[in-house]
């Protein structure tokens, strides 16, 4: 049985490249004769040779006479094809706005034909704006330059039927990592220059979708004024498409269908408002681990934090439930971030990076503030039981029985903003709240539970940190021995794995609250949790915040009214939890101009 497939066939009538801007396209003088030719052309090229499930035909031209047409009425009735015209002047244009449409319906496999002097264009197009998740192939109608649309027409259908026939002369194919083919790829080469400038260009000319870029800030981190610039962006304002990933998406994968020049063009307009400088940028190689990199030593393949004392470099964080963290040290005049998934988090990578600071710029972990970002918050996030030591080892109130998402919402909070930066458009800045987040009133509450704890056991003023804690009957008893951080912390920039065995757990073991399967599908069910395994609520930014108390940070330096809740807010923030794969990513970033001393 053949697979399905769902194709696109793109159709550049655009004038030939090789002719002067008065060149008519082959159908400038369309008739109804030629139109009839053209859609039968392509009924035999396509239904022969396909079994595809729904077949999408855009036409690309700059004619404003070819606008619509129906390609139904010639094809037979159990097929399904869709026809639509794009027209622009500009190829790029035309060709953008079929992606769109082709993204928002999940279409990965294209083949585009044109004429044979626009090939080199079109090559450079599909390899700017395509990534390794798509098929594609441009095709050159043999015999087309100079000979006017009947021939045209008449030679698609020999050099179209299936582009993996084409010869080497008339064809260009680009395949996703699983299907390349060594036999039908040609060696790749780079798209021109030229090429790439107009691209760029005409990205800068679209419009931000979803509103103007935003960007929240801390109040916990030192700003402009002391000589660093920080925020973390939301989805609002950049220009991908993709359903998902729609619109500020800030980091490019081979997995997903966002190209390299879109992904610069957000990060430039969320630069141009954030203040930072987009061109020396510094991201997170997520490996879901604790290694962190000095900017300035040799790059690892992999790692989820990076510090630096440098100035006029950019360093950034990336999530999408996963909470970028944020560091800054007033005192030496270093910054971090640091991307904490949960298993980043019970690796304490962000103990990780105040002990880098320490050791390679001589920070006091009592100067540093840390912010966290948006990430999943309580009731929305879970792991299995087995897991769930992992957490109660960092601090037994990391593992809830119940959790209200009633308070995740939080919109309006940008409704009270200021306009911050130049350039296109304005930023809306979140103001903060002044009064206590139910994040600070919980920590506040473990504190004064840990003061009654030592007043008991120790009676005395200083926390034992070998002492183990027992809070209440229903609560999980654990001990917050320093061993497991000190062990983590000697080999924080190198070690990857994941710290120690988990042990084998009953549930009669752990008085936390076991929640059934059917009740942690995504909003947007894709992927499941696997029904035969038992899960528990975790809070990850409760954890992380033990584990900067642990590392030697102030509770008064550490701010958590920034880390709203990814899943809870879909107009927001990105979430994996909530939309499967593939995601959007948004992030932290920090930034210290040399401008300010």
């Amino acid at each position: 049985m053949t697979t399905q497939q769902h194709l696109a066939l793109l159709i550049d009538l655009h004038p030939p490249s090789s002719s002067s801007s008065s060149s008519p396209s082959p159908f400038s003088t369309s008739t109804d004769n030629h139109i009839h030719l053209f859609k039968n052309k392509i009924n035999d090229l396509l239904v022969k040779d396909h079994q595809a499930s729904f077949i999408k035909v855009y036409v690309l031209t700059s004619s404003e006479h070819f606008t619509r047409f129906d390609l139904n009425e010639v094809v037979p009735s159990d097929e399904r094809v869709e026809a639509a015209v794009f027209r622009a002047d500009d190829k790029i244009a035309s060709f953008y706005e079929a992606k769109q449409k082709l993204d928002d319906m999940e279409i990965r496999e294209i083949k585009l034909i044109c004429d044979d002097t626009n090939r080199p264009f079109w090559d450079d197009i599909c390899k700017l704006l395509f990534t390794p998740v798509h098929k594609w192939s441009v095709v050159a109608a043999a015999g087309s330059t100079g000979d006017g649309e009947g021939s045209f027409l008449t030679n698609l259908s020999g050099q179209i039927r299936n582009g993996s026939n084409g010869t080497a002369d008339n064809t260009t194919h680009g395949y996703s990592q699983q299907s390349t083919s060594s036999k039908n790829q040609k060696t790749a080469h780079p798209p021109s220059g030229t090429t790439k400038a107009q691209v760029q260009r005409f990205l800068h000319t679209l419009p931000s979708l979803l509103g103007a870029p935003e960007v929240n800030r801390s109040n916990i981190l030192p700003e402009l004024g002391s000589g660093f610039v920080h925020g973390y962006s939301t989805r609002r304002g950049g220009v991908t498409t993709v359903p998902t990933l729609c619109s500020m998406n800030m980091v490019y994968t081979d997995l997903k269908p966002d190209s390299r020049l879109v992904i610069d063009e957000n990060r430039r307009r969320l630069a141009s408002v954030g203040g930072f400088d987009y061109h020396n940028f510094h991201i997170t190689r997520v490996e879901h681990g604790h290694r962190v990199w000095v900017v300035g030593e040799d790059q690892p393949l992999k790692f989820d934090a990076l510090v630096t004392n440098r100035r006029d470099v950019t360093i950034a964080a990336a999530g999408a439930d996963c909470i970028p963290l944020l560091f800054a040290d007033p005192v030496a005049m270093v910054i971090g971030a640091a991307h904490a998934g949960w298993k980043g988090t019970v690796e304490r990578v962000a103990a990780c990076v105040v002990n880098t600071m320490k050791e390679k710029f001589g920070s006091r972990p009592e100067d540093i503030r840390v912010a966290m970002g948006p990430g999943v918050k309580p009731g929305c996030f879970v792991v299995p039981v087995e897991d769930v030591t992992l957490f109660t080892d960092i601090h037994p109130s990391c593992v809830l029985e119940t959790a209200d998402t009633e308070s995740h919402k939080i919109d309006g909070i940008f409704q009270q903003s200021v306009r911050i930066g130049r350039g296109e458009g304005s930023v809306h800045e979140a103001v903060q709240h002044t009064s206590a987040t139910g994040d600070q009133r919980k920590c506040e509450k473990v504190e004064r539970n840990e003061a009654n704890a030592r007043e008991e056991q120790k009676g005395g003023n200083t926390l034992d940190t070998n002492t183990t804690l027992t809070k209440s009957p229903q609560a999980v008893s654990v001990s917050t021995s320093s061993e497991g951080v000190d062990s983590v912390l000697k080999n924080c920039s190198t070690v990857t794995s994941a710290p120690g065995g988990t042990a084998e757990t009953s549930q009669s073991d752990f008085h936390v609250k076991l929640i059934p399967t059917e009740q942690l599908m995504p909003r947007k069910p894709r992927s499941p949790k696997d029904p035969k395994r038992q899960w528990v609520f975790v809070d990850l930014q409760l954890t992380n915040y033990h584990v900067l108390l642990q590392a030697g940070v102030k509770a008064e330096h550490i701010d958590m009214s920034t880390s709203h809740c990814t899943r809870c807010n879909t107009d927001l923030y990105f979430s994996n939890e909530r939309d499967g794969f593939p995601f959007g990513n948004q992030i932290g970033f920090f930034y210290m101009p040399s401008s300010v001393q």
